[in-house]
């Protein structure tokens, strides 16, 4: 790009000494002169503004390979219609083209996502709980007394423990009981973490349309799934007879986009815009992203 811009300058400056040559005269050399020179610079610093800005670069956005309903969809769901949609995927570029930033969007599974971004591969992500741990590879959202600012979080939320509903599993929000099988979550995911640090953890890994559905036919004590995400799944699955969630929130938090320590130091601004997009303009959006996705009954 630099060389094609270099190129673009000489062909100007060549065309306009072509103009000058062809008009200038000494009885008028300096105004001529003078003129030609602001004509010149008024030109090129014209032209260096377009080529900025038709040649930014889309902000490289992964986002995990699995489906995650209504959050983002992927082609496996047996949906085309719905396939590289999703809540938050058309938040992030809602917010991005406010921001008048051209976005593209990986799918991954979601621990490369997360390698992408500590290596610079990917200059964002979604979505991601806050931690002191993460601000050593990952951007968050933060105001002059550099804290986090959860009005630029993209969504605010609650992870449930979904059970079947003849289940004797229990969750006062610091322990479990009545446990057989496990209580399973996404890999990857905070709450995989926690629930390893637990002991509970099954055998086995779960995506969250496996975990659900282990939950469902009694494989499975629990699952820890984000309440909206694991609601539209019951629907989806038609486990709504079988399958429900217990009271207390397994983990309470909100979710962000991250950006790479890389773009962010590369395009502070444009990180920024983001960022104050969402802030702005977040809850009209979101409510009406949950109308387009979420089925009524489906709705918290």
């Amino acid at each position: 790009m630099p060389q094609c811009w270099l190129l673009f300058v000489l062909i100007y400056t060549h065309r306009m000494m072509l103009i000058f040559v062809s008009r200038f005269r000494p009885v008028r050399s300096f105004n001529g002169l003078l003129s030609f020179c602001l004509s010149l610079i008024c030109g090129l610093s014209s032209a260096a503004t377009n080529a900025a800005e038709s040649s930014q670069n889309p902000i490289r956005v992964c986002l995990d390979s699995q489906n995650y309903p209504p959050y983002f969809f992927g082609a496996d769901l047996g949906r085309e219609d719905l396939a590289g949609k999703g809540m938050m995927l058309d938040l992030i570029r809602m917010s991005a083209d406010y921001a008048q930033q051209p976005v593209k969007f990986t799918r991954k599974p979601w621990r490369r996502c997360l390698a992408d971004i500590k290596s610079g591969h990917a200059d964002a992500s979604a979505p991601l709980m806050w931690s002191k741990a993460r601000e050593l590879w990952a951007v968050f959202p933060k105001n002059d007394r550099n804290e986090v600012v959860p009005e630029s979080a993209l969504w605010s939320v609650q992870y449930r423990v979904f059970v079947r509903s003849d289940s004797e599993l229990r969750w006062d929000g610091h322990r479990f009981s009545g446990i057989r099988y496990g209580v399973g979550a996404p890999l990857g995911h905070v709450s995989h973490k926690k629930l390893k640090a637990m002991g509970v953890l099954p055998a086995s890994t779960f995506n969250v349309v496996e975990g659900i559905t282990m939950v469902s036919r009694g494989f499975l004590d629990g699952f820890v799934n984000e309440s909206l995400s694991g609601q539209v799944l019951m629907n989806q699955l038609d486990v709504n007879e079988t399958v429900s969630f217990l009271e207390t929130p397994f983990i309470m938090s909100e979710l962000y986009l991250i950006f790479s320590k890389k773009y962010q130091a590369e395009n502070p601004s444009a990180v920024e815009k983001v960022y104050q997009a969402i802030a702005v303009h977040g809850e009209p959006w979101k409510a009406e992203l949950v109308k387009r996705y979420v089925p009524e009954e489906a709705r918290l």
